[in-house]
């Protein structure tokens, strides 16, 4: 029973340390890469619904300090885009000023215009540097139309990764060593009672009447010798 106990905990400590490891390294770039994306989604979607409102400008500044974005948000008549509200938020912007800025507000909007929403990924220069994610939108609100771009860092997690893969060598061992005593504690407990029934049913079982069943350990067991004292 003991070894079966050390079996069963081992493999569902383990099953745990797989999850964990699975979640939190092998898939973490993907994870966070996932939420960043809806972060930007839902930064598009709330600009959107204040497009054409007067507080647009106020609405802009606080969803790009809130999320660390930058967003640029213009409204375009007959192909040309007017900038209306614009929030500065980190410093390796793309979507404000620098060379070939209009141009590539110019490219975003046309190809808003074939794809819908559109991400342009930048790889960092380096794996210190943040990527770089441009996401545009352009949506048509009552008779106008707006063009919606924000800027965000998706930042390395490769020191991260490297971070948790050590504290994950040492949380094996030691889920590991405490499955080894949790297991021996917990089967001692079960065992040593039935031990100690079997060896005064031995001598029952030989004519001796002169045994006492004790249980202890958990309810079974002291049942089981109630009803063996009872007999005897």
């Amino acid at each position: 029973m003991r070894s079966k106990l050390i079996i069963y905990l081992s493999v569902f400590s383990a099953l745990i340390l797989a999850a964990m490891w699975l979640l939190n390294i092998v898939f973490l770039d993907d994870i966070y890469s996932s939420i960043k994306n809806r972060q930007i989604l839902s930064a598009a979607d709330k600009i959107t619904e204040h497009a054409a409102s007067e507080d647009l400008e106020t609405a802009v500044y606080d969803i790009a300090d809130k999320g660390q974005l930058c967003v640029s948000v213009f409204e375009i008549d007959k192909g040309r885009g007017k900038m209306i509200a614009s929030a500065h938020v980190h410093s390796m912007c793309r979507i404000h000023g620098g060379a070939g800025h209009e141009e590539y507000m110019g490219r975003l909007y046309g190809e808003t215009m074939v794809e819908g929403d559109i991400y342009d990924v930048k790889e960092g220069e380096s794996e210190s540097l943040p990527d770089s994610v441009v996401f545009a939108r352009r949506r048509s609100i009552d008779k106008l139309e707006y063009l919606i771009v924000i800027n965000a860092e998706v930042q390395p997690v490769t020191a991260t990764v490297t971070t948790l893969t050590y504290l994950f060598v040492w949380m094996t061992v030691l889920v590991a060593a405490l499955s080894v005593i949790m297991a021996y504690i917990i089967s001692r407990s079960i065992t040593k009672p039935v031990v100690k029934m079997n060896r005064e049913a031995r001598k029952l079982a030989v004519g001796n009447y002169d045994v006492s069943f004790s249980g202890g350990g958990y309810r079974e067991a002291s049942e089981l010798a109630g009803t063996l004292d009872y007999a005897a």
